[in-house]
């Protein structure tokens, strides 16, 4: 008698992802980013300062997918924010938004160069200069390979040198 598996398979379709996605909204305008941001008075400072701005319910048509027919209820507005639990939406131009991941993408950019540099300084300090390489992804030599093949390229370099000496009539 041959084993057979039985395996149960559950799939979750559109409809139901959607309902379970409280922070989704509908009819955004294409010319903002919206986001959410905790009510908490820090948080709202933040974001306006990085130029966000609060959704106003009065003039704005984007709302909170939540409504009275999804499992998953909303309370009453009980101001002109668009709310959901403790958050409020806000959105900013999309031109604004671009330049702050901008922002935040060099800020990255400039901090792993001095992690970086940092590290090198420490492995020339310790080991002396030329001891020590650093693998990075942005060194095309390095890409992709394993520690076992450097391994291999090492063990593979140091045999062609002795080959080298032997030749040269010189002992290594």
């Amino acid at each position: 008698m041959a084993d057979t598996a039985e395996t149960v398979e559950v799939t979750k379709d559109e409809a139901d992802q959607r309902q379970f996605d409280a922070l989704a909204i509908t009819n955004p305008d294409p010319a903002f980013h919206y986001r959410w941001a905790r009510k908490r008075d820090i948080n709202m400072a933040r974001h306006k300062f990085n130029g966000y701005e609060v959704v106003d319910s009065t003039s704005d048509k984007v709302r909170s997918i939540l409504t009275d027919g999804t499992r998953m209820k909303k309370g009453e507005d009980t101001s002109t924010m668009v709310e959901v639990s403790d958050m409020v939406l806000m959105r900013t131009p999309r031109a604004n938004h671009e330049r702050i991941i901008r922002e935040r993408e060099d800020k990255i950019r400039r901090q792993t160069r001095s992690v970086a540099a940092s590290y090198k300084r420490a492995v020339g300090q310790i080991a002396g200069p030329g001891n020590a390489y650093e693998e990075h992804q942005d060194n095309k030599q390095m890409r992709g390979m394993s520690e076992k093949a450097h391994d291999k390229l090492q063990a593979e370099q140091n045999n062609e040198r002795k080959r080298e000496l032997e030749r040269l009539g010189l002992k290594g």
